[in-house]
């Protein structure tokens, strides 16, 4: 009779992939983590606010850090309100509302008086169309503020298309300076034309950019959760499903919630090569699913499929890029569909904006270089080319990489 107990993992599976879902250990982001808790000391202690853009592609992690600095906020006694923008392109009107309460509770809950009006009396058409005029609103809110720092996290702020977008953005920036109130603007890079436009300050507010993890912080974001489970994971076997997830938080969540399940399904207390390539099929189906629909908002238009297929063939066989670089290389992919027209550079310009605004590719703040949103997609791209399009030669794009690298002095 075999006495030995059946090995499992401490506790249920921490990873939980998915959208804006906090990870069991949020790797990596220290110095996110560190920027955006000096903004809420000074807001508690000094009684000075700020405005923050923080921008990247879609699944690094930006609403996870939203949520960890909203947890700071309340521990240390501010008012938080969290929303994103009305399908009208409108900033939320219960947000604001809420906002200038400044009492807690959620946007929703939010009834009392604003600009000396209760709104309990007012049809909600009418509060909603009221709070969102601009005038007025800086009062309510320094006001607010006094009583308790005030922090509003506007997230998915591509969609803040409204007209009174830069309205509101400027009472923000005019009470900052000596009123504790902290404004987070959150979203892809494509909402960065959008919500500059009337707000120029915002080219010179702090700006975030968590990307790709760093290969420990890939590695540490799958294997201390799996530790604290009392799970051991062989160091090839590491090294296999950050080369696989590309150091990309969604996937590494991927990974790590397949790996728990396949050591608490079959007792197995130490991960081997072996044990990751047994899971490594439902891995990609899931990643291929979702590369699936990224490639639907790629073949929108023939155009835009060409360009991106051309950046793909691009940082295929070199990089890094700037912006001049990946507009030459888009420029020469669409020879063979507009030839050689006057209007093709501005096209390949507007194609390599669109790029940009799909979180194909990306501008990191404090990079001079495009960075691919994620590095397979472009494979995955590349793999499924129009037929007609040939291969950019990998003589120009060693030659557009080492010209983007000169004009930065790199």
């Amino acid at each position: 009779m075999n006495n030995h107990a059946i090995f499992k993992p401490k506790g249920d599976n921490p990873f939980t992939p998915g959208a804006g879902k906090t990870p069991p250990f949020l790797a990596g982001r220290e110095d996110e983590q560190r920027e955006l808790g000096g903004y809420v000391k000074r807001l508690v202690n000094g009684g000075r606010g700020e405005i923050v853009v923080m921008q990247a592609p879609r699944g690094n992690g930006k609403t996870v850090l939203l949520n960890w600095l909203k947890r700071q906020c309340r521990e240390r006694g501010a008012h938080v309100i969290s929303t994103v923008p009305d399908e009208d392109g409108s900033l939320s009107a219960d947000a604001l509302r809420a906002l200038i309460k400044g009492k807690g509770g959620d946007a929703a809950d939010s009834t009392e008086r604003v600009f000396g009006i209760n709104l309990r009396f007012l049809q909600f058409g009418r509060a909603q169309k009221f709070t969102r005029q601009p005038q007025g609103i800086k009062e309510q809110i320094k006001r607010a503020a006094q009583k308790r720092p005030l922090v509003l996290l506007i997230d998915e702020a591509y969609r803040w298309t409204g007209k009174n977008r830069p309205a509101h953005l400027g009472v923000f920036q005019d009470i900052i300076d000596d009123c504790p109130v902290l404004l987070v603007i959150a979203g892809t890079p494509g909402m960065l034309p959008t919500i500059r436009k009337g707000a120029t300050f915002l080219n010179r507010v702090p700006t975030l950019c968590p990307g790709l993890l760093a290969g420990q912080a890939a590695a540490d974001a799958i294997k201390v959760p799996l530790d604290e489970g009392g799970v051991d994971i062989a160091a090839d076997a590491l090294v296999g499903i950050i080369d696989n997830a590309q150091r990309y938080p969604f996937f590494l969540q991927l990974w790590g919630k397949a790996l728990w399940d396949y050591a608490d399904k079959h007792g197995t207390q130490t991960l081997t090569e072996a044990h990751a390539q047994a899971v490594k099929p439902d891995i990609n189906a899931t990643r291929d699913n979702y590369y699936r629909d990224r490639l639907k908002e790629l073949i929108t238009d023939d155009e835009l499929r060409v360009a991106a297929t051309a950046i793909a063939d691009a940082y295929r066989a070199a990089e890094p890029y700037d912006k001049d670089g990946v507009i030459e290389t888009i420029d020469i992919a669409l020879t063979s569909e507009i030839g050689k027209s006057k209007a093709r550079h501005k096209k390949a310009t507007t194609l390599a904006e669109q790029l940009v605004g799909l979180g194909y590719i990306w501008e990191p703040a404090k990079s001079p270089f495009v960075h691919a949103g994620i590095p397979s997609l472009m494979t995955y791209i590349a793999q499924r080319r129009l037929k007609r399009q040939p291969p950019l030669p990998d003589a120009d794009a060693r030659r557009i990489s080492e010209e983007s690298r000169e004009r930065q002095g790199a």
